[in-house]
């Protein structure tokens, strides 16, 4: 699935759309923050942070501009 496909999806069936974007992206997200943090954080402070990204994301899916 597309990038444009998923943001279609959310704007259409959110939960859906969050399953897919998650499905995608967990891992990167992780690789990210663990990579950023793994020097001052424990693991669960990284998982959240994890999920403060795709949190963040759901909140602010409508202002994504996928031209930029």
């Amino acid at each position: 699935m597309t990038q444009e496909e998923m943001l279609a999806l959310m704007h259409s069936d959110t939960e859906r759309g969050m399953y897919y974007v998650t499905k995608q992206y967990t891992a990167l997200v992780y690789k990210v923050v663990w990579g950023k943090l793994k020097a001052v954080c424990t693991a669960e402070d990284i998982e959240e942070a994890v999920s403060d990204v795709f949190v963040d994301f759901f909140r602010n899916y409508h202002s994504v501009d996928l031209s930029k």
